[in-house]
């Protein structure tokens, strides 16, 4: 993934001491050090599991200013500093939040254009100081993660679909634990990661399939695969319409599995990646009544080379070859 950094803009938030500090230039991007910063950080988040998607509100102000900026109507360091001042309202009302710099930036991937926001929360760490021959121990603090340090709150916007990822960590907020990068400083809906969403994708194609199709495994097998191939085909986004027509046909089996889905707040391109969806969707699995499970790559299991369903009354039997030789 190559990633062309066009602007970057760091501000301080230390609401501890009730500070503000906009900064009144950009970043040098012609410093190896800060684009190997910035592009490391960037590529966690485009690749994270625990990066979750979510779209604004309407009514979002930071929507409003998102606007502004790609429409030309402010500049990057004025969208930055609005931003910031944003953000530094909802700090200042709530000490609890800790305090931290803030790093804008603009990039493009494959010539789409995005935005991100990471919040760098203010750290403690301590180390030595010698004074008159005696060694001491000094608390010291700094604001950048350092090496595989994990950035706890941030945000990439792209463009067109605008279709936020985020990560974030709760805090408390006028008593009480809430999501307020999202809900309060972005005020996007409701949000869910990779990981939630292939678990509830799971839990529901696992209800519709014993519901409408007497719990078939081939049939399974046939969406995962058929998620695997979208998701190679897409870049890794995700139609779960598309994936539940090629599974399911038309019917009430895939009319009932996208509203299910919907229901519990998986939009209906979403992204997973290609390597997330074949580790998790890859391989299926068959249990007998005594326990006994076996599990197979799924673009196996509709090979009568490799594995054969024998029918039985009210359930089925397996015979399995061996596919290794030869």
């Amino acid at each position: 993934m190559e990633i062309f950094i066009n602007h970057g803009i760091l501000h301080i938030i230390d609401n501890e001491r009730g500070q503000v500090v906009l900064s009144e230039s950009e970043l040098d991007l012609d410093s190896d050090m800060v684009a190997d910063f910035l592009g490391r950080h960037i590529k966690k988040m485009m690749d994270g599991n625990d990066v979750k998607e979510a779209t604004f509100n309407a009514d979002s102000a930071m929507l409003a200013t998102v606007g502004q900026y790609i429409a030309g109507e402010v500049d990057f360091k004025a969208a930055s500093r609005e931003m910031c001042t944003k953000l530094a309202e909802i700090m200042l009302e709530n000490g609890e939040i800790p305090p931290a710099d803030l790093l804008v930036t603009q990039f493009d991937i494959k010539g789409a254009k995005y935005l991100s926001i990471f919040k760098l929360n203010h750290s403690v760490f301590y180390t030595h100081e010698v004074k008159d021959g005696q060694n001491h121990i000094v608390q010291s603090s700094f604001a950048l993660p350092l090496g595989g340090s994990k950035v706890t709150e941030a945000v990439i916007i792209p463009y067109s679909p605008m279709v936020l990822k985020i990560i974030e960590k709760p805090h408390a907020v006028q008593g009480e634990i809430v999501n307020y990068f999202s809900q309060l400083f972005l005020q996007t809906g409701a949000s869910l990661s990779r990981k939630q969403a292939a678990k509830l994708i799971k839990a529901t194609l696992e209800d519709v399939v014993a519901k409408h199709l007497d719990g078939s495994p081939i049939v399974t097998a046939k969406f995962q695969l058929a998620l695997i191939e979208e998701a190679i085909e897409n870049d890794g986004d995700v139609r779960l319409e598309s994936v539940a027509l090629q599974a399911f046909g038309e019917g009430a089996a895939r009319d009932e599995f996208v509203a299910a889905v919907r229901e519990v707040g998986i939009v209906d391109d979403l992204f997973l990646g290609e390597k997330f969806c074949i580790k998790e969707f890859g391989m299926t699995k068959i249990k007998s009544e005594g326990g006994v499970e076996l599990k197979f790559p799924v673009g196996v299991m509709d090979d009568p080379n490799v594995i054969e369903f024998l029918e039985q009354e009210k359930s089925f039997g397996v015979s399995v070859k061996d596919f290794r030789k030869g």
